[in-house]
């Protein structure tokens, strides 16, 4: 049984429109689930300005507990969102839902993390040294770039590559 999901990895350059498209999908998100919603944020390289990304709009879901997610599935099946059941087996401390566009095309993802626990504080610290440093931003898009290029078809060693850059950064936060 394969935990990963098969996609090649494509860098572009930052674009403006992403900050538009993660409100649009936010606000849909918060009328179909309400208040087992506890915090919605814009995570991911999409949500740092000037920063290259895969054009993947990266969504941050806070809810008290990951039992809650079973009953939050069909809404979001309903509403397009894919649930992979075989790639969440090979997750800890967060659910994942994908949606793509009528080509197939993966446009958005959807993490869910308990709220203000630790994943949450993480993607959201990581987001923020990312926006606060020119450096580190400029570095992290040679690294995606140079990992791309190097793992162009394997989307799942791509982001274990990145893991150590991720380390570094959260390392130097005060917590």
């Amino acid at each position: 049984m394969s935990h990963e999901i098969h996609d090649s990895v494509i860098i572009v350059a930052s674009d403006p429109t992403w900050a538009e498209a993660f409100e649009h999908v936010k606000a849909d998100l918060l009328i179909a689930l309400g208040a087992r919603v506890l915090g919605v944020e814009h995570i991911g390289s999409t949500a740092v300005p000037g920063l290259a990304a895969k054009p993947v709009i990266d969504v941050l879901l806070g809810v008290t507990s990951l039992d809650e997610v079973a009953a939050i599935t069909p809404t979001l099946v309903a509403r397009g969102w894919e649930f992979p059941e075989d790639f969440n087996l090979g997750l800890v401390g967060r659910k994942f839902f994908l949606r793509r566009n009528d080509d197939g095309v993966r446009t958005h993802h959807a993490h869910f993390v308990v709220y203000r626990g630790a994943l949450w504080n993480d993607y959201v610290e990581f987001r923020d040294e990312l926006r606060r440093s020119d450096h580190l931003r400029d570095r992290y898009a040679r690294l995606k770039r140079d990992l791309a290029a190097q793992f162009h078809d394997q989307r799942e060693r791509y982001t274990a590559a990145k893991t150590d850059f991720v380390k570094e950064v959260l390392g130097g936060v005060t917590r």
